[in-house]
């Protein structure tokens, strides 16, 4: 996207073509900036229709459009097209048998076409003031429209325009996790330090700000856990990556507005069919930021948001405000775990709504790393507790006495936090709702978590009681 140039006039100074043009250029600039907020597409009109006693021809009616490039399209009288041409040319191999419903499929596009509207006839002055005549030029420009014609495989006649670019988008998201992967193929889970810096430097990263001192620094430290100092690294790296893929800039101009796919019977070249309808015509509306698989919505606008931010508009996506919490990684099988169960970039209207999965991180919060697949064992690995957002959380059962349907592993895990010292009730629940819910989670979380959990406490002390209630 290039930067806009606006003319400045000054007293007296005197105009040329050059300068009133550089004007209608930047006018025009500053309103094709528009589609990016109100969208582009066919406004009104431009139905496509057959032509009575002409088979192969169609007829697209006035009406009005905004092209990709934020021109505008107005026609203002019938544009007529002989498709016959596409019917001898060499558009797809014919279909082994007839079809029914045509076997030539072409999608027609409307594209801007200028032509002189007025011209008026000039002449070729030489310093001396003499002029002699030069030619014509014109001197208004006629803004219309043009068809542009594509051929459509037959074998992908019936398939969304956006499905290829919607796997091939679904390709690039997954593949934002591959710094994972390579960690885990190279054999690191009982690496040093030296051994884990010196691989992450060999690695095409752009790390996010202060990035390697803090990894340094976690990585040198006293009874440092280096599998879960890598694993909170790695995911650092993930969602830089993932945030980087989210904000590519503003999509690039396609080759016009699609007006309908039209189906011709290649015997005779005959129209057989238009479907002048989604997802062949395009609609005025804004550009979707990432190209889905038909029937899918959009995941990725909730990636590492603010849980109590997007709840409102989950709630109204899935009918609910419910999340679940996942623990903080303790080593990099444990990001990879969680990474694979909710990695899905898109899902499904007509299916149940998967679940959102919070993940408490240092300094920025709760944030959500993804969805839970709707047909997933809600109580598969770590991630299980529910959090809904509508209702007060219940009060729980005594320690002593535990719920029938919670596991008894959990109970214990219950008791056992709250036997440490500085921790309450209501410290216990904040830190299993991150999915802190045993003694010895609690002594190998980074302390910069529970310190997030827990501000204003000694967390060095509650660490240490917990490490050594873990040991006896």
């Amino acid at each position: 996207m290039s930067t806009l140039e606006r003319p400045l006039f000054t007293c007296g100074m005197v105009l040329t073509d050059t300068d009133l043009t550089a004007l209608t250029d930047w006018v025009r600039a500053r309103l094709a900036l528009q589609r990016h907020r109100t969208g582009w597409g066919i406004a009104c009109g431009l139905d496509v229709t057959c032509l009575a006693g002409r088979p192969s021809w169609v007829t697209v009616q006035p009406g009005y459009a905004v092209a990709p490039d934020g021109a505008d399209l107005v026609v203002g009288a019938p544009i007529e097209i002989d498709l016959s041409p596409w019917c001898t040319s060499d558009c797809g191999s014919p279909a082994p048998e007839p079809q029914p419903c045509g076997d030539i499929v072409l999608d027609l596009l409307l594209t801007a076409a200028e032509t002189p509207a007025l011209t008026e006839p000039v002449g070729q002055c030489g310093c001396d003031g003499g002029c002699s005549p030069g030619g014509v030029v014109a001197t208004r420009i006629c803004e219309g429209a043009g068809l542009l014609v594509k051929p459509v495989p037959l074998a992908l006649a019936n398939a969304d325009p956006g499905a290829a670019g919607a796997a091939e988008w679904r390709i690039s998201w997954l593949a934002s996790r591959s710094i994972v992967d390579g960690y885990r193929r190279q054999g690191l889970g009982s690496g040093s330090a030296d051994e884990i810096i010196g691989w992450l430097k060999k690695q095409p990263i752009d790390p996010p700000c202060s990035w390697w001192p803090q990894l340094l620094a976690d990585l040198t430290a006293t009874e440092a856990n280096l599998q879960q100092v890598a694993a909170s690294a790695l995911l650092d790296l993930v969602v830089a990556a993932r945030h980087r893929l989210l904000s590519k800039p503003c999509p690039p101009d396609d080759d016009g507005v699609p007006l309908a796919r039209v189906w011709l019977r290649r015997d005779d070249c005959a129209v057989m069919r238009i479907d002048a309808y989604p997802p062949y015509r395009r609609l005025l509306a804004r550009s979707a930021p990432r190209p889905l698989e038909p029937g899918d919505y959009d995941l990725t606008p909730f990636f590492w948001q603010r849980w109590e931010q997007a709840a409102g508009q989950w709630h109204a996506i899935a009918g609910n405000a419910e999340a679940r919490h996942g623990p903080w990684p303790s080593d990099v099988d444990e990001l990879a775990e969680l990474m694979t169960l909710t990695e899905e970039p898109s899902a499904a209207w007509t299916g149940p709504a998967p679940m959102p999965v919070l993940i408490s991180t240092p300094c920025l919060g709760g944030r959500i790393i993804g969805f839970l697949p709707p047909d997933l064992d809600p109580t598969h690995g770590k991630v299980q507790q529910a959090v809904p957002t509508e209702a007060p959380e219940p009060a729980e059962p005594a320690a002593s006495e535990p719920a029938a349907s919670e596991p008894m592993a959990e109970a214990a895990g219950r008791a056992e936090l709250e036997e440490v010292d500085g921790i309450g009730r209501q410290s216990a629940r904040t830190l299993r709702r991150a999915g802190i819910r045993t003694v010895s989670q609690l002594a190998g979380a980074p302390v910069a978590v529970v310190t997030t959990l827990l501000p204003g406490r000694r967390v060095d002390r509650i660490q240490a009681d917990a490490r050594r209630r873990a040991a006896s």
